[in-house]
């Protein structure tokens, strides 16, 4: 009996959750650096500057990230 408590209290969470919780950290970085040139741009600014893509970007990472995470929170291997 006592081996099942020890099997059941040790369980792991799969590759997958700790994947998102990743993607939510650099999506995070990607968009608040977006924003922070966003405030204060280049002196050149690059081609397509007007799309603002590290904050799209960054968003489109945590949204992803976000799924990974929340999909596996509660799944245990």
């Amino acid at each position: 009996m006592s081996e099942q408590r020890k099997d059941s209290a040790h369980q792991m969470r799969p590759i997958w959750f700790f994947v998102g919780e990743l993607l939510i950290i650099i999506g995070l970085i990607v968009a608040l650096t977006g924003l922070w040139e966003l405030h204060s741009p280049p002196a050149h600014k690059p081609v397509l500057w007007e799309l603002h893509t590290g904050i799209w970007w960054g968003l489109v990472i945590v949204f992803f990230g976000g799924v990974l995470f929340f999909a596996n929170r509660k799944a245990r291997v």
